[in-house]
């Protein structure tokens, strides 16, 4: 597919290959307020409880110092909590301090090895339906740590439980098909039909808005695929779609973002848009897409 992906800027490696964990002990000053104690297992399976919320939880953190360019090199899960719909990507503040047992941890790591720590952290947790989080946005949740208040290397002890890839991620998942759906909806009045199976994902009480507030229906609305979003639709040389913010309200996942149009000279055009999607059971219909000026 064409559209966009925004990418998550934390990815941090040392040139000689370690990865810092040294900034996973920020200075004091940078917390905002006093942590909530929380298990880390409780916070994830209901997120939407604890978003935007500073913690303080006990976990497992995986790291890896194996140079990777398609993945982040900490996740954060837990012992009965471990599986994708349970990860933790990790981000990282400006500002850092190395604590002494960091650094004497630091001593032991060697390079192209996967380590299993024991931590009791506290940082900022998030929560999207759609993952954003990590690099390439591989993840739904995100912890950007404050501070490290212990850590230690378990990686040879019977209790260092290792990640779980191979477990079900159903609310993954459904965002990157909510995701996916969202981007095709969009780019079918941006570039006209491209995918039948989004076509399939149209609700029967489907409506589009256009930006001059005229409405058009499921028996008509092809009619603003032949219009175009833009009025100098024959000089839009390139086209994108960001990903959304998406909360769910009354029953509805509504997804919000921005499309972009380049025109030939390089001037940029943007529209607001607003999609509104229906669940039932495992399928996802869209119910309404609105476009506005930003």
């Amino acid at each position: 597919m064409n559209y966009r992906f925004v990418l998550n800027a934390g990815f941090l490696w040392f040139a000689l290959g370690f990865i810092s964990l040294a900034s996973l002990q920020s200075s004091a000053q940078r917390q905002p307020k006093a942590a909530m104690d929380v298990d880390y297992c409780r916070m994830v399976r209901s997120p939407e409880s604890f978003d935007g919320k500073i913690v303080r939880f006990t976990s497992l953190m995986s790291y890896s110092t194996v140079v990777r360019v398609d993945g982040d090199s900490f996740l954060i899960y837990g012992t009965d909590c471990n599986g994708g719909d349970y990860f933790s990507a990790v981000d990282l503040l400006a500002e850092f301090k190395w604590s002494e047992q960091a650094k004497e941890l630091l001593r032991g790591v060697q390079e192209g090895g996967t380590y299993t720590l024991a931590i009791t952290a506290i940082g900022k947790f998030e929560n999207q339906i759609i993952p954003s989080f990590g690099h390439l946005g591989w993840a739904i949740n995100q912890v950007t740590l404050f501070e490290i208040e212990s850590i230690e290397d378990i990686t040879s002890k019977p209790e260092a439980t290792r990640p779980s890839y191979r477990t079900e991620t159903n609310r993954t998942e459904f965002g990157r098909r909510l995701r996916d759906i969202n981007a095709g909806i969009l780019f079918l009045f941006l570039d006209g039909p491209k995918d039948p199976a989004i076509l399939e994902s149209i609700a029967e009480d489907f409506k589009v808005i256009d930006r001059d507030n005229v409405s058009y229906s499921i028996a008509n609305y092809s009619e603003l695929i032949r219009k175009g979003l833009f009025d100098n639709k024959d000089q839009i040389a390139g086209k994108a779609v960001t990903d959304p913010r998406v909360v769910l309200r009354n029953g509805l996942y509504q997804a919000t973002g921005f499309l972009k149009a380049e025109d030939v000279e390089g001037s940029e055009r943007r529209l607001k848009y607003q999609t509104l999607f229906r669940r039932i059971g495992d399928l996802i219909f869209v119910v309404e897409t609105r476009f506005s000026d930003p």
